[in-house]
């Protein structure tokens, strides 16, 4: 059986076939490899650069988002800002007249229901006034031991 193999592929026509049917193959096999690399890179790119658009989308809603709520933020911080009680209470220099304030702090917080706390915070840092908008009392803060746990009943 071994020398029919050895005869098959020995001859000159075999041969002739063979080199015929690689010249013929072998082209086209480069050829169709080259074509499915070019598409599979092109197909990838296109991917990559549509999930880079997807990814920028939903970034740029979440910043749109982000700005809105950072607005209306600051818009909430100039209405406190320009309130009488507010600018009153600011003005004074021993700022002992905080129940005013204290009552619009806790009006705006319930009026708004957005915020649970608003809180008054003087130019050194130090915590003043506390409103907690879930029934509990308004909250004045006058020194550093009682600014973490400064109840007071109005």
């Amino acid at each position: 059986m071994t020398s029919t193999w050895r005869g098959f592929f020995g001859s000159m026509r075999t041969k002739r076939y063979l080199l015929v049917y690689s010249a013929f193959f072998i082209p086209i096999l480069i050829l169709t490899l080259l074509l499915s690399t070019m598409y599979y890179l092109k197909e990838s790119r296109y991917l990559s650069d549509l999930h880079e658009k997807r990814e920028l989308y939903i970034i740029e809603k979440h910043q749109a988002l982000i700005e809105k709520k950072i607005s209306s933020i600051v818009s909430d911080l100039r209405i406190l800002a320009s309130h009488y009680e507010v600018i009153k209470f600011v003005s004074s220099p021993d700022n002992q007249d905080w129940l005013p304030l204290a009552h619009e702090f806790f009006q705006f917080s319930k009026h708004k229901n957005i915020f649970d706390q608003v809180r008054y915070i003087d130019m050194d840092g130090s915590e003043v006034i506390r409103i907690n908008y879930n029934n509990e009392p308004f909250a004045k803060c006058s020194t550093e031991e009682e600014q973490h746990s400064c109840l007071l009943e109005v």
